[in-house]
């Protein structure tokens, strides 16, 4: 685990005044803006990641104990990525073959998005770059600067490449028009501790550390509602496939009906802050995983725990379901994407990714590709095969 004081360069009895300074100094130093050295951008990386932690109460107590228990034999392997992976388990299985290794960002790439159709994929990164692909050819289309913050999430409005990053007590949301230059609008927000757009994209949701989760409108920057369930941090989010639903949570997740904005379900059941949500495409199931490297799987109906499992050997960085139902993909700090069977909980495939951490993955729409992105500024698109496509 790596050592997020030392990154910071502050003792581990800083206050959060210390460790805000802190990270204001070594941002203003080490932002790509301003130091053109081949490293800023993954030192800049990992500045923002200890700041996340180390900021946040309930993150760094978590840290605190796992950065002073975790044995070594529990950090991740050093060994190379394969090209495909296969588990059969009761009759079902998963395979994996590298289709494509998408190559032109220049720093970590934070989120992936295929277009409604999937013949597009659209990526952001620290590098606050907005670059287009062909699927399933990989081969690169479009690249967009947005010249300000740092982008985190991204998505497709009808065809149209968005973007979304935060900073202090601000979120901005990116639009590339038609005559390809990035239209900017800017929202004052606290702390934003996570983003999320809907899956058409014409909404992003954003989690602060005031414990409100704000909606607005990608096309305007409307506002849409404000929510107040929370009673800490938010920590993950996501919408649902008809963007009729909203996942949030902290320790406990919440479900919210965003026509009015009113909640109709809280799910307790994860002892650490939950870093990942996914709801399936009916809206049946909730995945939710978490800190302590668990990853459940809940009825939407009643909030009833079907599956409880783990098999990460770091915190869980993303969730997916297929479009099918049958499969839950999920990646990790560890290198690893896995591959779950959703009827039982039962992992099914597994394959060390990246030469890093793992932030990002998606299902293609036809559910015949999964791709994924990480730290390595590598974005890899995957061939699913199970015994239904053999």
């Amino acid at each position: 685990m790596q050592n997020y004081y030392a990154i910071l360069k502050v003792s581990t009895k800083a206050e959060e005044r210390t460790i805000r300074a802190a990270y204001r100094r070594l941002a203003r130093r080490l932002h790509p803006d301003v130091n053109q050295e081949n490293d800023a951008h993954e030192r800049m990386v990992l500045i923002n990641k200890a700041y996340d932690v180390l900021s946040d109460p309930i993150k760094k107590a978590e840290y605190d104990l796992h950065f002073k228990i975790e044995p070594t034999s529990n950090r991740p392997t050093t060994k190379r990525p394969t090209k495909r992976a296969t588990t059969r388990k009761s009759g079902a299985w998963a395979y994996l073959t590298l289709a494509a290794n998408l190559i032109g960002h220049e720093a970590s790439v934070y989120s992936v998005a295929f277009n409604l159709k999937g013949t597009r994929l659209v990526s952001t990164s620290f590098d606050n770059c907005i670059r287009s692909w062909d699927i399933p050819s990989g081969a690169p289309r479009e690249a967009h600067n947005a010249h300000a913050g740092s982008l985190s999430v991204v998505a497709f409005d009808d065809n149209t490449p968005i973007a979304a990053g935060s900073g202090e007590k601000t979120v901005q949301i990116y639009r590339v028009s038609d005559s390809g230059e990035v239209k900017s609008c800017k929202k004052r927000v606290e702390w934003a501790s996570c983003l999320s757009f809907s899956p058409d994209g014409s909404l992003l949701a954003a989690g602060s550390s005031d414990a409100r989760v704000r909606i607005w409108r990608t096309e305007d920057g409307r506002s849409v509602k404000t929510m107040t369930t929370h009673d800490d941090s938010v920590t993950a989010l996501t919408f649902s496939a008809d963007n009729s639903l909203l996942a949030s949570s902290d320790k406990r997740i919440w479900l919210t009906r965003i026509s009015d904005g009113l909640p109709i379900k809280r799910i307790v059941g994860h002892r650490a802050s939950i870093t990942a949500l996914a709801l399936n495409k009916d809206n049946t199931l909730l995945a939710s995983g978490s800190v302590d490297r668990m990853i459940k799987i809940w009825r939407v109906s009643d909030g009833e725990l079907i599956h409880s499992t783990n098999g990460h050997s770091d915190w869980v960085e993303s969730l997916a379901f297929s479009p099918d139902g049958w499969l839950l993909a999920s990646c990790s700090g560890d290198k690893t994407i896995k591959l779950w069977r959703v009827s039982d909980g039962e992992e099914i495939g597994t394959i060390i990714a990246h030469d890093s951490r793992v932030y990002s993955l998606k299902f293609s729409p036809n559910g015949r590709y999964l791709v994924s992105a990480g730290m390595d500024r590598a974005i890899k698109l995957w061939k699913i095969r199970t015994a239904d496509t053999m």
